[in-house]
């Protein structure tokens, strides 16, 4: 998808897709759902912009991997993935749910701007890379894991993460 598309309502994608250009979602109750693509070949966010107050969902068994900037809400629940890939991918919005939010590989680094909680994940899951932005606290089932790097703005990371080959750092 080049170029601008602008939501009004509910727009249900159901192929995969490429996503390069801009999406806007000015509706608090409007949303884009991803409903196409699947877990090996995930629906790919490359430079693009996703603009709230909407909601950007992503559907079970669907995953959206890439960089660019997600500014609305974002939800995907039970396996739906939301992962950062290849540069960084930034969250302004409210995370509401995910299944698995991470990164795909170590050039990856997943910026979340406000204070979450893992509890809003099913597992957070970094295959290398860099987690970074506001307070986390870990309080999700699965917690955090993997490999990889754990920085937040403000010193703190609310619950300490333990049993993984992580670093957390402050900045």
């Amino acid at each position: 998808m080049r170029g601008t598309a602008t939501v009004s309502g509910h727009s249900r994608w159901q192929g995969r897709i490429d996503i390069t250009g801009q999406i806007d979602v000015p509706d608090t109750a409007g949303s884009v759902v991803l409903a196409g693509g699947d877990l090996t070949v995930a629906n790919r966010i490359a430079g693009a912009t996703v603009n709230g107050p909407g909601q950007l969902a992503i559907d079970p068994g669907r995953a959206l991997h890439g960089f660019g900037t997600i500014n609305g809400s974002v939800s995907g629940t039970m396996n739906a993935q939301l992962m950062a890939d290849d540069r960084i991918l930034t969250i302004t919005g409210t995370l509401l749910d995910i299944g698995v939010l991470g990164t795909a590989d170590a050039d990856a680094t997943l910026d979340l701007v406000s204070a979450w909680n893992t509890n809003q994940t099913d597992e957070v899951r970094l295959h290398g890379g860099h987690l970074f932005g506001a307070t986390i606290s870990n309080d999700g089932p699965a917690g955090i894991n993997g490999h990889g790097m754990i920085t937040t703005r403000d010193s703190r990371l609310a619950t300490p993460i333990s049993n993984n080959p992580l670093h957390h750092t402050t900045v």
